[in-house]
Parts: C-alpha cells; sequence; structure tokens
C-alpha cells in the first residue's frame, strides 16, 4: 500500500487550525481543577476455607485459578520480639540461615533442587512474626512441599556458611553508619519504642557474638507448631492440598515447654516536644521524623484517624506534601503514616529535606498539625478524595496472589476481628468529617512529639532553638552527647 507523501503535512495543518474551544480563554484552566472520582466498581473479596493438620496447625487456602502456581507461606508467631536484650537481631539472623543448608543438603544442592522443581522458597524474620515461603508449580507442588518442609523445620546451620552470612550482616551494618536513614531509624527505634523490643535493632558487636548454636537453639525452641499457621493461594484447592500439607508438616511436633514472650511494655511519649539530632558535617540534606504513639489497630476510632491521616499527610496531594514538595520544593516528598506491632501503633511524619530548609521545614510540620486541629481543619472535599482513593484503589492489592495471604497472617497474628479484611469498606464508609477530626485530635498532640533529625547540626540547631524547641545533639545510636 502506497502512503500518501503529504498526511502529516496535512495532520499538521489540521491540528494546528483545530479551535482550542474551553483553552482559548484560559489554556491551563483545565490543569487547576481536579478530575472527579470514578464511580465505584463492585469487588467481590475471595473467601479462605480451612482446614487443620494432624499436629494442629490452621490451614487457610485462597483460590486463584488464572495461572498454575501455588504459593504456600509457613508463617510463626515469634520473631525479635523472642531476641534477648542483649543480642538483638538473633531471630533474623536464624532465619536468614534456613536456605544455606537443610536436611543434609547445602545451599548450592537446595538451589539446584529448586531450579528443578521450578520452585523458589525464601525466609525471613520480622519484629512478630517470621515465615518461609513458597512458589511452585502446581505440578510440582508435592516435591516443593518436602523441599519446604525440609528447609523451615530442618535446617543445618552450617558454621561455614554462617561465617560468611555473618561476615556479610556486618558489613551491611558497618554501611549503615555512613546512611543518614539507617541513622534515622536507629534514633528514631530506640526513642519511640524505649525498651521494647521494636526498639532494639542489631549491632556489629551483637551480631558478631552470635553462632551457630546459638542460632539453632532459637530455631528449636521457637518455630513450633503451635505458634504456626499455614496460608495457601493460587490454583490449587483444600481437598487437594491438605493431605501433601499434611505429609510435609504433619509430623512436625515441639519438643519441651513452649517458650513464654514477655508482654508489650508501654511505649514512651515526652511531656514536651522532644528534638534529637544528630550532626553530619556539611550534609547537604537532612533526614526528619516526628511523631508518637496512636494506639492500637482495633481501636473504634482507628479508621477515621487512618482517614484524617489520609488526608494530612499519606497520599501525595495530601497537606504535608502539597507544602513541603510543591509549594516550597525543600523535598522529593514528604509523607505520614502508622507503623503497627503487637506494641501500640506509632506515627511518623518525616522527609529528606534540603539542608537550608531543614528546620523550617520542622517548624513547618508544626504548624501544619496545629492548623489541622485549630484554624484549618479538615473539608469535606479533603475527606471525599482521600476516601474514593482509598476505597479506589484497595481491590487492585488482591490482584497480587501473597495480599490476602499476607492480611489473613495480620488478622490471625493480632487477633483481629473476623471481618477484619472485609468490613474494611464499610468502616471507612462510614466515617464523618467529624470523625475524622476527633480522631486526629484525640492522638496527636503537636505539643508533645518526639523529633529526630539527622544532618548539619551546626546549620539547624540555631533556628530551632529561635523558635524556642528543645535540642538535644545524639550520637548514631541514641544516646546523649554533652
Amino acid at each position: 500500500m502506497r502512503l500518501n507523501a503529504r498526511l502529516p503535512s496535512l495532520l499538521a495543518a489540521a491540528l494546528l487550525s483545530a479551535p482550542a474551544a474551553a483553552d482559548e480563554a484560559d489554556p491551563a484552566a483545565w490543569r487547576a481543577q481536579r478530575p472527579a472520582p470514578l464511580a465505584p466498581r463492585p469487588f467481590t473479596l475471595p473467601e479462605a476455607a480451612e482446614g487443620r493438620l494432624s499436629n494442629g496447625v490452621r490451614v487457610l487456602v485462597v483460590e486463584n485459578h488464572e495461572t498454575p502456581m501455588v504459593y504456600v507461606r509457613l508463617v510463626v508467631a515469634t520473631g525479635s520480639l523472642a531476641d534477648p536484650p542483649e543480642l538483638p537481631g538473633l531471630a533474623g539472623a536464624a532465619m536468614d540461615m534456613l536456605n544455606e543448608g537443610a536436611a543434609g543438603k547445602d545451599a548450592a544442592a537446595l538451589s539446584v533442587a529448586q531450579r528443578r522443581l521450578g520452585a523458589t522458597i525464601s525466609s525471613g524474620g520480622g519484629l512478630d512474626t517470621v515465615s518461609v515461603g513458597l512458589s511452585a508449580p502446581r505440578r510440582t507442588l508435592e516435591p516443593a512441599l518436602g523441599l519446604l518442609a525440609d528447609v523451615a523445620l530442618r535446617p543445618d546451620f552450617p558454621a561455614p556458611a554462617w561465617q560468611i552470612v555473618q561476615t556479610r550482616r556486618v558489613q551491611a551494618l558497618e554501611a549503615a553508619k555512613d546512611d543518614p536513614e539507617s541513622i534515622a531509624g536507629r534514633i528514631w527505634a530506640r526513642h519511640a519504642w524505649g525498651d521494647a523490643y521494636a526498639g532494639r535493632r542489631p549491632t556489629v558487636e551483637s551480631t558478631r557474638a552470635l553462632t551457630p548454636e546459638r542460632l539453632r537453639a532459637w530455631h528449636a525452641a521457637e518455630l513450633r507448631p503451635e505458634r504456626a499457621l499455614i496460608l495457601v493461594g493460587g490454583d490449587t484447592k483444600l481437598d487437594e492440598v491438605l493431605p501433601a500439607l499434611e505429609r510435609a508438616f504433619g509430623s512436625w511436633a515441639g519438643q519441651g515447654a513452649l517458650p513464654a514472650h514477655a508482654a508489650p511494655p508501654a511505649l514512651p511519649r515526652p511531656a514536651q516536644t522532644q528534638v534529637l539530632l544528630h550532626h553530619r558535617d556539611g550534609a547537604p540534606q537532612s533526614v526528619v521524623r516526628a511523631g508518637g504513639p496512636v494506639g492500637a489497630r482495633a481501636d473504634a476510632d482507628r479508621p477515621a484517624f487512618l482517614l484524617a491521616n489520609r488526608m494530612w499527610g499519606e497520599q501525595f496531594t495530601a497537606r504535608l506534601n502539597m507544602n513541603l514538595r510543591e509549594e516550597k520544593g525543600w523535598t522529593y516528598g514528604a509523607r505520614s503514616g502508622v507503623t503497627d506491632t503487637l506494641l501500640p501503633g506509632v506515627w511518623s511524619a518525616g522527609a529528606s529535606v534540603r539542608a537550608d530548609a531543614s528546620d523550617d521545614a520542622v517548624l513547618e510540620i508544626l504548624r501544619e498539625l496545629r492548623d489541622s486541629l485549630g484554624p484549618r481543619p479538615f473539608t469535606d472535599d479533603e475527606l471525599r478524595y482521600a476516601r474514593t482513593g482509598l476505597l479506589g484503589s484497595w481491590p487492585l492489592a488482591f490482584e497480587r496472589p501473597g495480599h490476602l495471604l499476607g492480611e489473613q497472617a495480620e488478622v490471625w497474628r493480632y487477633q483481629l476481628p473476623a471481618d477484619w479484611i472485609a468490613g474494611t469498606p464499610a468502616r471507612v464508609n462510614a466515617v464523618t468529617l467529624a470523625d475524622a477530626q476527633a480522631a486526629w485530635a484525640r492522638h496527636l498532640r503537636p505539643e508533645a512529639l518526639l523529633i529526630v533529625i539527622v544532618g548539619d547540626a551546626d546549620e539547624i540547631e540555631p533556628g530551632l532553638r529561635a523558635a524556642g524547641l528543645p535540642v538535644q545533639r545524639v550520637d548514631a545510636d541514641g544516646n546523649p552527647l554533652p
């Protein structure tokens, strides 16, 4: 087919001569208006089928037959909360070693076995849970489950492999000493959670003190069927996968008494706003965090608080980001959110900001908080966009095979109500503007915040002191300096 050689020039002429319509009067007018939110679409949450193994381990199965893959996750209710105070990082190190040798197979043999089955096995430790995960084609699921059980239940903790893993972990900790975000995170954890397990971070010294014997003892004591949940998602059904799980995990039994975990302590809250400042000479930008405890995730007013937080700092169009990024140009992005564990939730707002604007950024965060609680409360328009944004994106997360499994693990671990997941839209829709404003005021106290700053203290401190804020310089671990 022969193309018309004049076609590009004719198209250009047509575009140039087309009427500008509404843009003739003001070409940028349409940019000043937010697009209206789309109408909500119906969404049916997948349901989980439940069973149990002969040793009592609970099994939840969520079917998804779009692809011939199956995802399995063994979750155990332990983690950093079981670390001795003098050995933070023990749980994470033990879980990091599971793929380094198990049931007589070294790391190379385990890797070969996974490749032959088209499977991937991973493990990791968190604050309140540890987990071992598997993804495998449906056709190789049975042998893949046997391999998963070997890795999870029969790790060897070989000394040569631990030397390599230990060195790698020490190197990462040494490198973190020069990373502003890591420094800020360590200082924040220590002072936001105090002596609780969430406030303790691994150190070079605690990592070097770990031995294969300590890792093996932790695994034997803590990975117990009494604390386990098995989550399955993908191309299978409960009656199909339960017998295979029984063959892989049914003989798993704990040895000795089940170790007790300490009750979560109360979290510290300063009587007045406290600024902890770590000096980095000549730093081109500063890391800023501010916040405090805000109660438990199952509190009746948590949905209202989360919507208020979304209006104030969680989403791109929230007040905090519009101020610090869009209006001031001090940062690439500023956000706020809540970290939930077995401990009360901790809310924080933060950003990495230009060095010359660090003190002003802190003052703007405090001003935005005070304004939202006083002269500039939230509006119906803000609530509408926060609600529609949250509920509009909520179903999308369930496209990922592991998302619903992860949500189910959260409900199980934190003993949340049975309708916690499915009831999310109803709880969010029930929040009124008055509810959101009241929850925001109930939990946030701008006059009693913890503020952590990592930057050039000589440039930052004078402006903060001039504003009447108490400033304490600290080292990279959060210890006060003279």
